[in-house]
């Protein structure tokens, strides 16, 4: 049985996915793990390349696209260990990283934890969140700025396989974003830690495996898709995770604080309340 499972889950991922699994590959670890690929119907030939380079990875080819959530779900039911590591394909991960997550996972194996490592930019390698903040109206706020970790990035996080069953999984009905907010947010209602790893380092490029993420300075390009997934699950979460005197009073305003589409979405200005138009 292997210590972890390593789960990522791919649509069209061919841009990124080699050097993804290359950078899990190359890691000198003394655990063990397995590399489980679940693939949302690509288009692009994704299973075939990774299986023709990688014969070690267990994938599972999809007939229809069902989406981030449920998908990760899929390939949980089949993973053969006690701690699941999620990792998008548009990931790399640094040397050392897979020794010292695995390191933090067996510190915390008596606690009701989510465990993540800091993310950097994948071209720039700027950091991007270790663990990312929320406001009320449910839009991410730079941790940095709110001084408090509200949700682990889904992209890079690691918990017990017990853990996220008690957590109920991913909602599979949000589809796609907004998965990890919801189940950091039930981990907190639950009594979890949320662990950020600071000295951990990956790489990610945010938003690249939906076709967006592209960086002008501060700002980050986005597409309908995105924003449509983005908003309808932001109110899903409300409706779901608030307590309905909370709703009374959040609700009417919520609608008034999404960015305009007019232009690409600024990550800190989704974040500050004061800085949307």
């Amino acid at each position: 049985m292997p210590d972890f499972s390593i789960i990522i889950v791919t649509y069209n991922s061919s841009q990124y996915i080699l050097s993804c699994l290359e950078s899990i590959y190359g890691q000198e670890i003394k655990d063990t793990y397995e590399v489980i690929i679940y693939d949302n119907n690509s288009t692009d030939f994704t299973p075939k390349i990774i299986r023709d380079r990688f014969k070690d990875v267990i994938v599972i080819e999809s007939k229809k696209n069902i989406g981030f959530a449920a998908a990760n779900n899929e390939a949980v039911k089949i993973s053969n260990s006690g701690v699941l590591f999620f990792l998008n394909p548009d990931t790399k991960l640094c040397d050392g990283s897979l020794d010292e997550l695995f390191e933090a996972v067996q510190m915390h194996k008596n606690e009701k934890a989510v465990i993540f490592p800091a993310q950097y930019d994948y071209d720039t390698s700027e950091w991007l969140n270790c663990g990312v903040g929320l406001d009320i109206f449910g839009f991410p706020v730079d941790s940095r700025i709110s001084k408090r970790i509200f949700y682990a990035d889904a992209a890079a996080m690691l918990i017990k396989k017990d853990n996220f069953s008690n957590l109920g999984m991913f909602d599979e009905a949000l589809f796609l974003i907004g998965e990890d907010v919801d189940l950091s947010w039930k981990a907190h209602l639950l009594g979890f830690k949320l662990i950020p790893l600071d000295n951990v380092k990956i790489l990610h490029k945010s938003g690249g495996s939906i076709g967006c993420g592209s960086r002008a300075g501060s700002y980050i390009t986005t597409n309908l898709l995105r924003r449509y997934y983005g908003e309808r699950n932001i109110l899903r979460n409300l409706l779901k995770n608030y307590t309905w005197r909370n709703l009374f009073w959040i609700l009417p305003f919520s609608s008034k604080k999404a960015p305009p589409l007019s232009r690409p979405l600024n990550v800190r200005a989704i974040a500050l309340p004061s800085e949307r138009e």
